[in-house]
């Protein structure tokens, strides 16, 4: 049987709350790789919207390509090191149903909102100088369409977000999936989610995303939409893979990609 919280990427965690003594080093190369995947992805999803409002040409088709090829470049990367959350939906809802150790996923958590937060400050500098900030499309930060509600929107991003969380369960953690194919499932989600949600939430789908856009703007407007619908759209795509398995452990998942050798 699978051991508590073995993980997908990044170091295997044993016990509850306690990391091998020996693992310390695979956490903090973990925290720095979404950390950094976070910044690259928040300055990406942000900045296409800005280039976009700037110098045209690419349309809502041009910048769901620039978010979802990003993805799939930040998962091809950094998914041995961390897995390539990046999203602290997936963070969460990884936790609530036992697939990732509380306090390490804490750290992803910090470390995906930290480097969020860095690259709403890169968006500031960078596109700052063509009023984008207090203007559309507000650093990229996500907004809902005048016609949306709160809840409306709160409703969409979970959905996309359902979606999203699901296409990673398939593919990266469920060992029955094809999990080299895991950052492409992920990334052609993500372009979908903005393809179809773009212009009515911006399509966030990703609560780091959305605050680090949201802080270098300071764009607050129905911002809890941003957290509350990434997150219960992550805890039912989480809930529903969860019911597939029956409640069993993944099996193999001690083997996985990152674990630490006993």
């Amino acid at each position: 049987m699978a051991e508590p919280y073995a993980y997908v990427g990044g170091p295997r965690l044993l016990d509850g709350y306690r990391v091998r003594a020996q693992s310390w080093q695979g956490s903090l190369r973990a925290y720095l790789a979404e950390g950094t995947g976070s910044f690259v992805l928040t300055l990406v999803c942000g900045g296409s919207w800005c280039v976009e409002a700037v110098f045209g040409g690419l349309g809502v088709t041009g910048v769901a390509l620039s978010q979802g090829l990003a993805l799939v470049a930040l998962g091809l990367i950094f998914g041995h090191v961390s897995g390539g959350q990046f999203n602290p939906a997936l963070t969460v809802a990884m936790v609530v149903v036992r697939r990732q150790a509380p306090l390490h996923g804490l750290g992803y958590v910090l470390a995906q909102l930290a480097g969020a937060a860095a690259a709403g400050g890169a968006l500031l500098l960078l596109f700052g100088r063509y009023d984008l900030a207090a203007a559309p499309p507000f650093l990229g930060a996500p907004r809902l369409a005048p016609e949306l509600t709160p809840l409306e929107g709160m409703g969409i991003e979970a959905l996309l977000t359902f979606l999203w969380v699901s296409s990673v369960f398939a593919t990266q953690i469920d060992p029955r999936g094809k999990r080299a194919f895991a950052p492409v499932a992920a990334g052609i989600a993500l372009l979908l989610a903005v393809l179809w949600g773009g212009q009515l939430t911006g399509a966030a789908v990703n609560p780091a995303r959305a605050f680090g856009t949201a802080l270098g703007a300071q764009l607050w407007t129905a911002h809890h939409a941003f957290w509350i619908g990434p997150l219960l759209g992550g805890l039912a795509a989480a809930g529903f893979y969860e019911l597939l398995l029956g409640g069993r452990p993944f099996p193999g998942s001690a083997e996985l990609p990152g674990a630490e050798p006993s």
